[in-house]
C-alpha cells in the first residue's frame, strides 16, 4: 500500500487533470481526473474527454494509462481518481479491465475520491475480482 504523502499527492494530481477535462454534455458536464502512479514513481495524469456521440469519449483512468504506455511505462502501483461529486468516483468497468491487462495479480491501489471527504482505497482485484482473459 501506498503512504499517506503519495496518495496526497496523486490526489493533487488527479485534481489538477481534472481541471482539463473536456465535457461539454449537460445537464451534468462530467469532469474527471485521473493520476497513475507507475512502479518507478513517475506520475501520469488524464482527464475524461467528451464527444458528442458519447461513445466516442474517453475516460480519465485510460487516458492516464495510454499516456504510460506511449512512454513506455507498463508497471504501476496505484491510480487515483476524482470526480466532482461529493461522493468518491469509481472506475467503470472498461476502465477496470484496461487496469487489469497491467496488473494480472490486481494489486493495484486504487484511490477514489470526490470534492471532500475520506477518500475510498481499494485493490483493483477487490473492484474487479473476475478480469476478462483470452488464453492461447
Amino acid at each position: 500500500m501506498i503512504d499517506q504523502k503519495t496518495q496526497a499527492r496523486l490526489i493533487a494530481a488527479a485534481r489538477h487533470a481534472r481541471k482539463r477535462a473536456y465535457s461539454t454534455h449537460r445537464p451534468k458536464r462530467i469532469k474527471v481526473g485521473a493520476a497513475l502512479l507507475t512502479s518507478d514513481g513517475t506520475i501520469f495524469e488524464g482527464c475524461n474527454i467528451s464527444n458528442d456521440s458519447s461513445t466516442l469519449g474517453v475516460c480519465a483512468e485510460r487516458v492516464a494509462v495510454f499516456s504510460a504506455v506511449a512512454k513506455g511505462k507498463r508497471r504501476f502501483k496505484a491510480i487515483a481518481i476524482v470526480g466532482g461529486g461529493a461522493a468518491p468516483w469509481t472506475p467503470c468497468g472498461m476502465c477496470r479491465q484496461v487496469l487489469s491487462q497491467f496488473d494480472p495479480k490486481g494489486s493495484m491501489e486504487i484511490i477514489m475520491a470526490g470534492r471532500s471527504g475520506k477518500p475510498l482505497r481499494a485493490t483493483l482485484r477487490e473492484l474487479y475480482p473476475l478480469p476478462f482473459r483470452v488464453e492461447g
